[in-house]
């Protein structure tokens, strides 16, 4: 799968700002995928991730919305990811909890669930080991891997 990252913490915008339409467009027009966490120190408490990806993908039909790091323990992101049509959430992450990965299968299926390593900044194997350990049926690690 081809992504395009992007950091909005780094610009103080998070991705449903029209300054990323144009981009978002483009990703659109080519079936691309677009990850980025779930929230950010910037945004209004009262925002909800869900609110949020059912807006983009209604705006951005063939955009795949990946939220990074199983959407960091944030209220609200499995729940997408089993509700809207192309949201994701992806396992990489030095902050997932511990049954992190059984607890994103069995809310958001493991149809929902996309493995990444987030290297080179974190060790690959201890990103796959904890899909080969996890606590999910064979036929949900292949998925998920």
């Amino acid at each position: 799968m081809k992504f395009i990252k992007i950091y909005p913490d780094y610009f103080g915008r998070p991705q449903d700002d029209p300054a990323y339409f144009p981009v978002w467009e483009w990703a659109n027009a080519r079936g691309l995928a677009v990850m980025c966490h779930a929230t950010y120190p910037f945004d209004d408490k009262s925002v909800s991730i869900e609110r949020r990806y059912a807006a983009l993908v209604k705006r951005f039909p063939r955009v795949r919305w990946v939220i990074a790091h199983g959407g960091g323990g944030q209220q609200g992101a499995l729940q997408a990811a089993r509700a809207l049509p192309n949201v994701y959430v992806e396992t990489c992450g030095s902050g997932l909890s511990y049954g992190g990965i059984e607890r994103s299968v069995k809310v958001a299926g493991a149809d929902r669930v996309l493995f990444g390593t987030d290297m080179p900044l974190l060790d690959g194997i201890q990103q796959l080991a904890k899909i080969a350990t996890a606590d999910i049926s064979e036929e949900d690690k292949k998925k998920v891997l």
